[in-house]
């Protein structure tokens, strides 16, 4: 039951214990109840972290055990507007997804040039953060493994999209988040296009765009929206935005370079881009 005596064996492993360890972790990653369990830990952290250490000291190639597709999916399909719920199942599913994006974070620090690390800002890591702390205030022990899996999804954060706990203490716009789930590819269009229309702009860097965008994707078919902000970038704040289909966005992705150079000028629009 304490992850402590799994984290041991990984650090002794050698070629015979590590296919078990692999499958170990596998399991787990798998089954929400083991993650939930796992995550009320100390060690919660270390197992994670010693997983990868071991993953990256084999030969070449290091495949992670957590992809970034089945990652983006499992974020998708997780209950973020029940984030406060009691229920057992939505704690669960949450604590799963928090064990694996660790695992994944930990995978893109330590191999940030491997083909399969995922793109932090894809993933509601905001929301992640929320629960954590929102787990740990509710925990009886200081200590608990809520508490220091918070620090390194802070840490692992800070280091690889830093902007998004910026936007976490500089975070005006509350309706954002408290209307999560009356967003639309229409209002990232929108927002977009705020933000480009210059001296007038009620969001000068572009942050409040993006995550507008990011919360959309994790909502709605990443293509559907990538094809909605495509269209608002090009149109320069002009509605009705000039439309791609997502087909034709793969075979030409250089058509973005036919958006105006004030594109660039903002944090929030680059991120997009």
């Amino acid at each position: 039951n304490d992850p402590i005596v799994a984290v041991e064996a990984m650090r002794r492993n050698n070629s015979q214990t590590t296919n078990e360890l692999d499958d170990l972790m596998k399991n787990i990653f798998g089954d929400s109840n083991i993650c939930a369990m796992i995550l009320q830990h100390s060690h919660a952290r270390a197992l994670v972290q010693e997983s990868v250490k071991m993953l990256v000291k084999r030969p070449a190639p290091h495949i992670p055990l957590v992809m970034p597709l089945s990652l983006e999916c499992l974020a998708q399909s997780l209950p973020w507007g029940k984030l406060g719920s009691t229920a057992e199942s939505t704690s669960n599913a949450l604590s799963q997804f928090v064990i694996q994006v660790t695992y994944a974070l930990e995978f893109l620090d330590c191999q940030p040039l491997s083909p399969f690390v995922v793109s932090p800002r894809l993933l509601p890591l905001r929301e992640a953060l929320a629960f954590l702390n929102s787990c740990h205030e509710k925990s009886k022990h200081k200590h608990s493994g809520f508490c220091t899996m918070q620090v390194t999804l802070k840490g692992l954060i800070s280091k690889h999209c830093p902007d998004i706990l910026y936007t976490m203490v500089n975070d005006h716009d509350e309706s954002v988040v408290s209307h999560r789930y009356n967003i639309t590819t229409t209002m990232v269009c929108e927002a977009i296009c705020d933000c480009l229309n210059g001296t007038h702009s009620v969001d000068p860097s572009g942050l409040r765009a993006e995550k507008l965008f990011m919360i959309c994707r994790s909502m709605y078919p990443c293509a559907e929206v990538d094809v909605a902000a495509v269209g608002a970038i090009l149109a320069a704040g002009n509605f009705p935005p000039k439309y791609y289909s997502y087909v034709a966005l793969c075979k030409d992705p250089l058509v973005l370079l036919k958006s105006s150079a004030r594109v660039w000028k903002y944090r929030g629009m680059r991120c997009i881009m």
